[in-house]
């Protein structure tokens, strides 16, 4: 009703929910091309051969090749390299605490994404024998100790993307008083739902023909924390405190979105027809 009758409250609306979907789709692919891209340098610095697609990134080479240094570099490396840019984007999003602007909500957007394929993702590559499974085996990882960092994994994902989500949420609401031109739901879906949703279904239309099972799965754990955030936002009924804070945008979100739209389909295209290299 509110964005009905108020034509300045539906562009508010608008450019929350495009800029909110901007920041979660640019992020999610990010962290995933990020983490394939890892793998290859450390194909290449071993001399493997290497196919990557749009759904998968095949490393071969003969079994005597192979070694715990290589198996380590290949698939756990990129666990440590997207855990160190987390500690930098927390630290990063700490020291502008007293600078508001949107930059603060991409943070905790790719840190969102950065917990999912830390975390979120941990338990399914476990159960699928895929990506860090390789490196937990080259360790010598026995099937209780991977049970038991699978389920903290994605107990630490769900804890941590609550509140990152959260400060998403609350950030979005208190930037030029957001929340009381809008409302508490067109809040939470403009700058939560919609992005979330976004951020599943654009890749699922990347990874088609021939889903891979185990991002199919990572992105319906990816939804878990964010249905306990919404319902939780909508049965407490948050509240604001009147702020003064006030952020200029000084670009259309929505062009960020379609250009982020263009790169994703070039992207696929790419990866459609695959590369490799020996």
């Amino acid at each position: 009703m509110i964005l009905k009758s108020n034509p300045e409250a539906l562009n508010i609306f608008r450019r929350i929910l495009y800029r909110s979907t901007f920041y979660a789709v640019s992020a999610y692919f990010i962290f995933f091309i990020l983490e394939r891209l890892i793998m290859l340098a450390g194909a290449a610095m071993y001399g493997y051969s290497a196919n990557i697609t749009y759904k998968a990134i095949k490393i071969k080479a003969d079994f005597v090749e192979w070694n715990q240094e290589s198996v380590l570099i290949i698939y756990l490396l990129p666990y440590i390299i997207q855990a160190i840019i987390l500690v930098l984007l927390y630290a990063n999003l700490q020291r502008r605490m007293s600078k508001p602007g949107y930059l603060r909500i991409f943070t905790l957007w790719m840190m969102f994404f950065i917990v999912f394929r830390l975390l979120g993702m941990l338990p399914v590559h476990l159960y699928y024998k895929t990506g860090i499974y390789h490196a937990f085996n080259w360790l010598y990882v026995g099937l209780a100790l991977k049970i038991l960092i699978g389920f903290t994994g994605i107990v630490l994902f769900f804890l941590s993307s609550v509140r990152i989500l959260n400060g998403v949420f609350f950030f979005f609401g208190t930037f030029n008083n957001n929340n009381k031109e809008i409302g508490l739901k067109n809040l939470s879906y403009s700058s939560l739902l919609v992005p979330a949703l976004a951020s599943c279904i654009i890749p699922l239309l990347f990874f088609l023909p021939g889903l891979p099972k185990e991002e199919m799965i990572g992105l319906i754990l990816l939804m878990l924390p964010l249905i306990y955030v919404l319902l939780r936002l909508i049965i407490t009924d948050a509240g604001f405190l009147p702020s003064r804070i006030w952020v200029e945008e000084n670009n259309n979100p929505l062009r960020f979105f379609l250009v982020v739209l263009l790169v994703i389909i070039i992207l696929r295209i790419i990866l459609g027809i695959g590369f490799s290299f020996n």
